[in-house]
């Protein structure tokens, strides 16, 4: 029995699908994967939302490092594509952003192609946004270094990302407000130009939320930035990385009880990104830092170490013993709690498969004599 199948026997997604392909056609493939494991029963329920967030995301940036094209700042119609400076601009005028991520790759979808030829790419949609708004395009081609790459597929994580074109409506700060999705009706630069101007209106609870996030300072930021992370829609907190890093530094004696669920967020975000890139040892210690961090409660301490263990699995790593230890670290952690024993029939099943696999290989080494 081969580790994917150990993995699938946890109820986590096959990861190692999209990295064992890292062609441009296994996109299609690793979302088929991922919707059959989504109907997985075995522990299903145990931190399935996070779970869920890291099983199409992962997928999409992946196939971006494989291969993404080096862009000016800015172009002759008024686009940005350093995403960075076009946040300082957006703060300093007071604007909002519209955030588009395309594809000039061979493969680009027609729709990519006729937003960017009939909207994006037209002055007369430029001139109509550009009072409250700057313009950031990030664009993916094939010409690109590993360093841009990383830094584009940051942010195909941090705004979820799973196709293209992607077309965002944020703060000044780069929080997000609204995602406008893709609709023929509006292949004009006049009709686009009226759709996003009304769509920059509607988020009031967001808008007032972030401004009370701008003015708040120690816990009480933190608490700000809680009430602005759960009117998110899910999949979105993302973009409040910033600030969520700075929850430990803001909140020293937890005052709020929120350092825990943003330190294990941070390190979320940080093993997601790492798993992308292929290192399968590396996600897994991201959730390992976050649980010897003494920043955590026992019940987080118990789902970072988890998430440690199902990072190795889910990756194919046959260090089986580590798997086995964070899977044990975990329940010890919190041996009451409502997952405890849940996560040791884990670790039985576990240990039948791993026994299994060992005497597996033992008669194939034994028949290669």
């Amino acid at each position: 029995m081969d580790m994917p199948l150990i993995a699938m026997s946890v109820g986590h997604f096959i990861f190692s699908v999209c990295i064992a392909t890292m062609r441009v056609k296994f996109y299609n493939t690793a979302m088929m994967h991922f919707e059959k494991m989504k109907s997985c029963s075995f522990l299903r329920a145990l931190f399935y939302t996070r779970s869920v967030r890291m099983g199409a995301v992962v997928f999409f940036v992946c196939a971006l490092l494989v291969s993404c094209g080096t862009a000016a700042k800015t172009d002759a119609n008024g686009w940005h594509h350093d995403f960075d400076a076009a946040k300082k601009i957006a703060q300093k005028q007071h604007k909002n952003i519209l955030l588009v991520f395309s594809n000039a790759r061979a493969y680009a979808t027609e729709r990519n192609t006729v937003l960017q030829e009939t909207v994006f790419k037209r002055k007369e949609f430029v001139d109509a946004v550009s009072d409250t708004l700057v313009l950031v395009n990030i664009n993916f081609s094939d010409d690109e270094s590993a360093a841009q790459r990383e830094k584009k597929a940051q942010l195909v994580l941090m705004y979820n990302i799973v196709d293209m074109p992607a077309v965002f409506l944020l703060t000044g700060e780069g929080y997000y407000l609204a995602q406008l999705i893709y609709d023929s009706a509006y292949n004009s630069p006049e009709l686009y130009a009226r759709m996003v101007k009304e769509r920059q209106t509607e988020n009031e609870t967001i808008s007032s939320a972030v401004e009370v996030l701008k003015k708040s300072r120690g816990a009480e930021k933190v608490r700000a930035l809680n009430a602005l992370y759960e009117r998110m829609p899910n999949g979105y907190g993302w973009c409040l990385l910033d600030v969520i890093r700075s929850v430990p530094t803001l909140d020293k004696k937890n005052e709020t009880g929120l350092v825990p669920k943003y330190v294990l967020e941070a390190a979320t975000a940080d093993a997601l990104f790492a798993f992308s890139k292929q290192d399968v040892a590396g996600a897994a210690q991201c959730f390992v830092d976050a649980a010897m961090s003494k920043k955590l409660d026992a019940e987080h301490v118990q789902q970072a170490y988890y998430l440690a263990g199902t990072m190795l699995a889910s990756g194919g790593s046959t260090d089986y013993d580590a798997i086995l230890r964070y899977f044990q670290l975990s329940c010890n952690a919190a041996p009451e709690s409502m997952h405890a024993e849940n996560i040791r029939q884990t670790i039985t099943h576990l240990e039948t498969l791993i026994a299994e696999e060992r005497a597996a290989q033992a008669i194939r080494a034994a028949d290669a004599k």
